[in-house]
C-alpha cells in the first residue's frame, strides 16, 4: 500500500498567486520551494514558469515601480500648476 503526501490545493495556489502579484518574494519563494513540492500537476507547471521568468518579473516589478512613481510626480507637479 503506498501512501499519499498531504497536500493542500488552495496553499499551493496561494503560494503561487503570492509570487505573481507581489514579484519581490519570487527569489525567496524559487529558493524555498520545488516543482515536485506541488501536487496538483498544472501548478507544478506554473511554479516551473515562475522559476524561468523570476528574473524577468522582478526587473519588470522595478520598472513599475519607477515608472509608478514618475507618474505620482506629474500628477504632483500638475496640481501645483493649478495652484
Amino acid at each position: 500500500m503506498s501512501l499519499k503526501k498531504p497536500y493542500s490545493e488552495q496553499a499551493e495556489r496561494a503560494v503561487l498567486g503570492a509570487a505573481i502579484t507581489d514579484p519581490s518574494i519570487v527569489g525567496y519563494i524559487v529558493s524555498s520551494l520545488e516543482e515536485e513540492d506541488f501536487y496538483v500537476e498544472s501548478l507544478k507547471y506554473i511554479f516551473r514558469a515562475i522559476s524561468i521568468l523570476k528574473e524577468d518579473m522582478v526587473d519588470i516589478m522595478k520598472k513599475f515601480q519607477l515608472l509608478s512613481s514618475k507618474v505620482n510626480q506629474l500628477e504632483n507637479e500638475n496640481e501645483i500648476l493649478k495652484m
